[in-house]
């Protein structure tokens, strides 16, 4: 890699909102890591950086990034902000002395509801949300409650590239599958069976009511919204299960 030029002071959001405004046509290397070694420059002397399992605790609101994961080509994002006590955890190796880590909210379901959008979260293709947190925003804006924790309580949902979370997402949708057949099949039998009522006079009314019970519980397996793995995770925990 190339020395940064004399007096380079460009952040990676710099060259990102750079590119957006049509300053510069893409973003890579080596002006992202000039830009990377840059940010890290400015972390305060004596500053601890994050670890996988690293806890931390919200001293005050804070603003943070967060990334969507889903179920197709695509990652979104946006901000949002943790509330003073709420806890992350960091759940990937970061790099060596890093400028940022990933994590999870501890209160994922509490997090997900306030920070992430309805249309989001409601979607098919969407699998989970996980937060990007600054080394620099961890050193002032949060306590350090727990380093590499072993209890369940700190353990979030798996991560969706992972082979458990594969593995779950898996799981999960073979059950949307299976409860969507059972849906339409409860519909098409219902259908049967006013049908049945319409043409023989004899049964009328228990076919049309089986008829219509049938329609009605079809209905619901159709529009009953599908296990996340996050929330398998949760109620894994609830049970104390492992994952």
């Amino acid at each position: 890699m190339p020395p940064a030029p004399h007096g380079w002071n460009k952040t990676i959001e710099d060259l990102f909102d750079e590119a957006r405004s049509g300053k510069r046509a893409s973003v890579g290397s080596p002006e992202i890591d000039w830009a990377r070694d840059y940010e890290r420059s400015l972390i305060p002397a004596g500053t601890r950086f994050p670890k996988k399992g690293d806890v931390y605790e919200a001293r005050r609101d804070v603003q943070v990034s967060y990334l969507t994961s889903w179920g197709a080509p695509y990652t979104g994002g946006g901000t949002g902000v943790l509330k003073t006590g709420e806890r992350v955890i960091v759940e990937n190796d970061p790099l060596p002395r890093p400028i940022s880590a990933y994590g999870k909210a501890v209160d994922c379901a509490k997090v997900e509801a306030r920070m992430i959008p309805e249309k989001d979260r409601t979607s098919e293709k969407y699998a989970g949300f996980y937060l990007s947190l600054k080394t620099v925003d961890l050193g002032r804006d949060f306590n350090l409650v727990h380093e590499n924790p072993t209890s369940a309580q700190f353990q979030g949902a798996p991560d969706v590239g992972s082979w458990a979370g594969k593995l779950d997402r898996a799981f999960l949708l073979g059950i949307t599958f299976f409860a969507r057949m059972f849906g339409l099949l409860g519909i098409l039998a219902g259908i049967v069976f006013l049908v049945s009522a319409y043409a023989l006079q004899e049964g009328r009314a228990v076919n049309t009511a089986i008829g219509i019970l049938a329609i009605t519980i079809g209905v619901a397996f159709l529009v009953t919204k599908r296990v996340r793995p996050e929330q398998l995770a949760r109620i894994r925990r609830s049970i104390g299960r492992s994952r």
